[in-house]
């Protein structure tokens, strides 16, 4: 398939369906929000057509999209605002979400094997495509949706939502109660007393301060990946299965190895499966085992006393912190067992977990900055390399798991279930993990160098024999 045929039908900005109360315009943010990365962060939900769909029902369920969002905003006001940086606030005056139609010319059924082989296909369905306006602007959305509509009836919901107010749990909730108002279903009920938006905990006991300042790593723009550098240096991200049949016999094993008493999570295993197949693309591509690092976001809901104890899940804004997993390599250690890398994995998280739930406010607050000054030390900011000490430095992969936090085959808008789910193109290197649409895998998407993907393919179906993706 050529380059997609793309209609900008209309845009428009959402506001919410009831006025927000003027005792809510302002919305102060939380250190979590704070020094959580200013970028946008994309998701894409697949629904196939009847066959018995026209323009007719396609137009219809696009109008209930829109209806629906604006009645969704009325408790996620927030999505609705723009930030103010020097306040470390949104401004909540009902400015409104992006809200774009599209037609595509071609079958969703033909659209979706390109985006299993190569994701950047989807890039151009997102609202801006891949320029969007920088997040942080006073005039940028924190939420823009683009809704393409297929020859077929398909249709794709692409979701684009600002880091800087929202988690992977927040973006579930404006996905279940936008789903929820879509489908004439009962929405989610408000348990802070208000009948306006969700519990502001975070920032009551984390409260953002406005004159601190933490240095992000530099994440490549969309807009500038590859600027500059031949195509080897563009990252690229690829999608790879990992069957729950292996998952299950690896857990199996460790437990067995270690007298576990409890049995390593499906999330660890895939992360160590990728994490062993970056090492040996590492090995292949330097010729010894190079230090490297994740870097796991970890969800704090329902993990500490401090906030949101008695509903966590409804608690809006990020709320997550970094889990920072080092590895380094030492010249005669390339063979690194994949039940070593589990137990590492399994220990490092256990032991964030355990600081968490007995950390007071302040210790927590360090924790949370130390994690992001630890992958600015180990990652980004330290990569001059010198060949006679292995490189300074480690290389940092982010990871994040939509298990538990975005139930993405429940998002029902009441045409059915996704038939598929996916991330967007991802600007550094790094891996997302969630459930394969039938259930049988993790899937998972890694973003490298272009030089270093087929070099990992190689090392990944090494150590996870399974047929190509689909």
């Amino acid at each position: 398939m050529g380059s997609l045929k793309i209609e900008i039908i209309t845009k428009k900005l959402i506001k919410p369906s009831k006025p927000t109360p003027k005792h809510l315009h302002k919305v102060n943010l939380s250190l979590f929000d704070q020094v959580a990365p200013k970028v946008y962060v994309d998701s894409f939900f697949y629904y196939s057509g009847d066959t018995n769909d026209n323009c007719s029902i396609t137009a219809q369920r696009c109008e209930r999209l829109e209806k629906s969002l604006a009645d969704a905003l009325v408790d996620l006001y927030q999505l609705a605002g723009r930030y103010v940086r020097d306040e470390v606030a949104i401004d909540c005056s009902d400015q409104g979400a992006e809200f774009w139609l599209a037609r595509v010319s071609c079958k969703l059924s033909e659209f979706l094997p390109i985006c299993y082989q190569e994701i950047e296909a989807v890039d151009e369905l997102l609202p801006w495509g891949i320029h969007p306006p920088a997040v942080d602007l006073p005039s940028s959305p924190q939420l823009a949706i683009q809704v393409s509509s297929f020859d077929d009836g398909g249709i794709m919901v692409a979701v684009r939502i600002s880091h800087i107010i929202a988690d992977a749990t927040t973006g579930s909730l404006l996905m279940r109660k936008w789903a929820a108002a879509c489908a004439a279903r009962p929405g989610l009920d408000n348990h802070n007393g208000s009948s306006h938006g969700f519990c502001h905990e975070i920032a009551c006991v984390f409260p953002a301060t406005p004159s601190f300042e933490l240095k992000h790593p530099r994440i490549i723009t969309r807009s500038s990946r590859g600027d500059g550098s031949s195509d080897q240096d563009k990252i690229v991200t690829r999608r790879f299965l990992i069957p729950l049949e292996l998952v299950m016999k690896i857990k199996g094993e460790v437990a067995a190895s270690y007298a576990a008493a409890k049995l390593p999570s499906r999330v660890v295993v895939a992360l160590a499966i990728v994490w062993k197949s970056l090492m040996a693309m590492l090995v292949a591509k330097k010729g010894y085992l190079k230090g490297s690092a994740l870097s796991i976001a970890t969800s704090l809901r329902g993990k500490t006393p401090l906030v949101g104890a008695e509903n966590n899940k409804l608690v809006f804004g990020n709320f997550y912190i970094s889990t920072i997993v080092p590895f380094v390599g030492e010249d005669n250690n390339e063979d690194v067992k994949l039940c070593d890398l589990i137990h590492l994995l399994s220990s490092m998280i256990a032991d964030t977990h355990a600081k968490v739930a007995i950390a007071s406010k302040d210790e927590l607050a360090t924790m949370l900055i130390n994690s992001r000054k630890g992958i600015l030390m180990d990652g980004f900011d330290n990569k001059k390399e010198d060949r006679s000490t292995h490189d300074i430095g480690l290389d940092v992969y982010y990871c994040s798991s939509w298990f538990g936090a975005l139930p993405v085959y429940e998002i029902d808008f009441g045409w059915g279930k996704p038939i598929w789910a996916s991330v967007s193109s991802q600007p550094a290197p790094g891996l997302c993990l969630m459930d394969s649409a039938d259930g049988s895998a993790v899937e998972l998407w890694v973003s490298l160098k272009n030089i270093e993907m087929s070099i990992f393919k190689q090392q990944f179906y090494r150590f996870c024999p399974s047929p190509t993706p689909s």
